[in-house]
């Protein structure tokens, strides 16, 4: 996905493409955990779906400040930081959203 050329702005994320360019689906980089991080937010009805993958660990570590761990060096320790922050702000504005995390266990 070309994030650089066809990426936009929004709320805290700055690079966010419209998959199919109706609004219904977008990707967003969220790098840190690699450098190609994508994360995914899902446009329906009555909920929307945030598919954060491993930008997140899962609810637990965001409530209590745990970040994943990355595979490129100091950079990618940034980079955690940084998406973390943007995905905190972007569920503070959209509270209504539902998360899905890559590493939740949906049987607790």
């Amino acid at each position: 996905m070309d994030f650089e050329t066809n990426g936009f702005s929004l709320g805290p994320f700055e690079k966010v493409l419209d998959v199919f360019n109706d609004g219904s689906f977008f990707a967003v980089s969220t790098p840190g955990h690699t450098k190609d991080h994508i994360a995914y937010l899902i446009n329906n009805q009555p909920t929307p779906q945030f598919i954060v993958g491993d930008a997140e660990l899962n609810r637990w570590a965001v409530e209590n400040g745990i970040k994943v761990n990355t595979d490129y060096g100091k950079q990618g320790k940034l980079d955690v930081y940084k998406s973390s922050g943007m995905i905190q702000k972007f569920l503070k504005l959209y509270p209504n959203i539902e998360v899905q995390y890559s590493h939740d266990r949906k049987d607790l």
